[in-house]
This record gives C-alpha cells, sequence and structure tokens, in this order.
C-alpha cells in the first residue's frame, strides 16, 4: 500500500457514504490524488471532488 498521510485518509472517510453505496449498487470507483473519488459506470467517467458533491449524486 502506498504512503497516505493521515490526512489524507481522514479527508477520504467523508465518503464513507458515498462509497458504500457505490460498492452496494456494483459501481466501480477509485481513487483520485488526494481525495477525489472517480467513478466508472457503463463507460463514463466522473470526477468527484468533494463528499458534499458525491452526496448530491446520491439525492
Amino acid at each position: 500500500m502506498p504512503d497516505i498521510s493521515s490526512a489524507t485518509l481522514c479527508r477520504r472517510k467523508d465518503f464513507l457514504r458515498i462509497t458504500t453505496a457505490l460498492r452496494t449498487h456494483g459501481i466501480r470507483y477509485r481513487w483520485g490524488f488526494p481525495t477525489k473519488l472517480i467513478i466508472t459506470e457503463n463507460g463514463k467517467t466522473t470526477l468527484i471532488p468533494t463528499s458534499e458533491d458525491g452526496l448530491k449524486l446520491l439525492d
């Protein structure tokens, strides 16, 4: 596992509700640097820069 700062890990925890929903629905995602979420579904890539933006997508 690459070295990730504790600050980055804390910010990634803000995405927990989002990543849980993505996994539940079988949607693939990966982390962008340092705390962006990159979602790939049906050949379309979506960048989620903040947890607030991600929560808007869930609603």
